[in-house]
């Protein structure tokens, strides 16, 4: 993904004329948790710079490290959405990316600007995201009811609620207010004919529906603006105006290829000019047939597979990997694919090959991660997930309902004894593997698969207190779990789990401990176990001491 700034000036002349206003949310606002981001929500009575911002991080004083900052015009949730997606396709803009030096986990940092200003139209929501994955991370106060949420100074506004989010970039906590400040000046008004500049969009090839953004790289920066966006079928015209695209950033989307730009007005001259345009293609789906995954094959790698089906199916799919390849050294994750259904579904017939992942960030700590695919089914792969700190072989979330797993192998470490290992688990965390995790998976089907490692072999999260977010249907059958730490099948929250002729064991690992063969955790209606066995706990010696749950 490209990411460009909307806007970047020099501020030596600038800041000289028009005197800087900083608006802070604390001490109202304490820090009391953290993760890696956090949103809140701007609002300005008149066109601003934004020339600073401060922020306090986790990390040890002195500690330094990457920091991106975010923007949205509109605020932080588009339409229908209640998380945040912090992408170019839902509209927000990396407006600035800096290395920033922690003060400590309880006083304000400063993100250094230098010369840099993002520049932020008038009486609109503008989201802001602060993003220090990395060494940094993020502290915020979990906010409760009745604290102030919004900080002004009559001018500009910080809202820290309704729209205050922490957590990470895949897994949004809601109620995390920012503790921080922003600096601003306000924009002098234009003169004459505006430059309009060049049309830049956040992805030039979108699949059809896509939402994607329109931005001007090199326009006038000033009050007194206004902004039409147009769309044509040709470079030269004629042009359309795209009805309520009347801001410096457009949220857009085609089912064709369509060519763009936007004619920027200087209100007190009236006089216009229009940006330079840029064409934007859309992809076609991909056709129903067989494809061939490895080298000499149609797609060298699983995820270039995968990318060709992004934008959807015309029909059954099948990828079949050529046998006896090397091990295909990737992380992958599968978003959903349109036009997914019981007939229109795709296979991976694995041929016995390998997909291997040695995780470093232990918020992508996953293999494979199907993150609300739906109507997959994997066939003689194995999953391997080779991290020395973490690892999920694979990852389940977002609704990932009506995938199968067919003799397939999926395993992780069989001597770490760390809880950040899992084989498999249902989660919405990229860092819990088990808890109380709505709305992961349901209607999947584990068939004759080996689990193998993990303090958690096989995690089957859901919500063990609401009846209405609780995965259902889900079967694990005539498979083994092996070999893991703490935990063989760890299930929680799920309605009419089915765990049958299953065989749970740690026949040959060397280092064991307590352990639970079948976790059953919290309300689990109608849960089946039929004809399993639980046996070989105490490891390869056979002598070690431990004490051991069946179920």
């Amino acid at each position: 993904m490209n990411y460009r700034y909307l806007l970047a000036l020099l501020l030596s002349n600038t800041l000289g004329v028009l005197a800087q206003t900083t608006i802070s949310t604390m001490p109202t606002t304490i820090p009391n948790n953290g993760s890696s981001v956090v949103t809140f929500e701007i609002n300005a009575n008149q066109p601003i710079f934004l020339t600073g911002m401060t922020n306090i991080f986790s990390a040890a004083l002195g500690t330094t490290g990457p920091v991106e900052i975010w923007y949205r015009l509109g605020g932080v949730l588009p339409t229908g959405q209640t998380t945040p997606s912090i992408t170019a396709a839902n509209g927000w803009v990396l407006g600035y990316s800096t290395t920033a030096t922690s003060a400590g986990n309880t006083t304000a940092a400063t993100i250094p600007f230098g010369s840099m200003m993002i520049a932020l139209p008038a009486s609109q929501p503008i989201g802001i995201c602060i993003n220090a994955t990395g060494t940094l991370s993020t502290r915020y106060m979990s906010w409760t009811a009745g604290t102030q949420s919004a900080f002004t100074d009559g001018s500009v506004t910080i809202n820290t609620m309704p729209n205050g989010f922490g957590g990470t970039l895949s897994s949004f906590i809601a109620s995390r207010a920012f503790c921080g400040s922003i600096t601003y000046i306000p924009q002098a008004a234009c003169v004459g004919a505006p430059t309009a500049g060049t049309t830049v969009a956040s992805a030039t090839a979108v699949c059809p529906l896509q939402n994607f953004s329109l931005s001007l790289s090199g326009a006038t920066a000033a009050g007194g603006l206004a902004y039409q966006w147009q769309s044509a079928s040709s470079s030269t015209g004629p042009w359309t105006n795209i009805a309520g695209a009347t801001t410096g950033l457009a949220s857009v989307s085609q089912t064709v290829d369509t060519w763009y730009r936007c004619e920027v007005t200087c209100t007190p001259s009236s006089t216009t000019t229009a940006s330079s345009p840029v064409q934007v293609t859309t992809l076609p789906n991909l056709a129903a047939g067989t494809y061939t995954i490895g080298s000499g094959g149609t797609y060298p790698t699983f995820n270039a597979a995968f990318a060709a089906a992004s934008c959807g199916v015309a029909g059954p799919v099948v990828f079949q990997v050529i046998s006896s390849s090397p091990t295909f050294t990737e992380q992958l994750v599968i978003n959903e694919i349109p036009g997914m259904s019981a007939t229109n579904t795709i296979t991976v017939k694995g041929n016995f090959n390998t997909l291997s992942f040695a995780a470093t960030d232990a918020n992508l700590r996953h293999t494979l991660h199907l993150n609300g695919a739906d109507h997959l089914r994997f066939e003689d792969l194995t999953t391997e997930a080779v991290g020395a700190a973490s690892g999920w072989a694979v990852r389940m979330s977002n609704n990932a309902n009506n995938n199968t797993f067919k003799r397939c192998i999926i395993r992780t470490s069989e001597t770490l004894t760390l809880s950040t290992f899992a084989a498999f688990t249902l989660t919405q965390s990229p860092t819990a593997a088990t808890g109380t995790q709505s709305g992961t998976a349901s209607n999947l089907l584990i068939d004759s698969c080996q689990i193998v490692g993990g303090y958690y072999g096989l995690c089957l999260n859901g919500n063990g207190i609401t009846m209405g977010l609780r995965p259902s249907n889900n079967t694990v059958r005539n498979s083994s779990i092996s070999n893991f730490y703490f935990y063989g099948i760890y299930a929680y929250g799920q309605d009419d789990l089915v765990i049958e002729y299953n065989d749970i064991n740690r026949l040959t690992r060397s280092a064991v401990s307590t352990c639970y063969g079948v976790y059953n955790y919290g309300r689990n209606p109608g849960m089946k176990l039929v004809g399993n066995r639980i046996h070989d706990l105490g490891g390869a010696s056979g002598t070690a001491a431990f004490t051991g749950y069946l179920i």
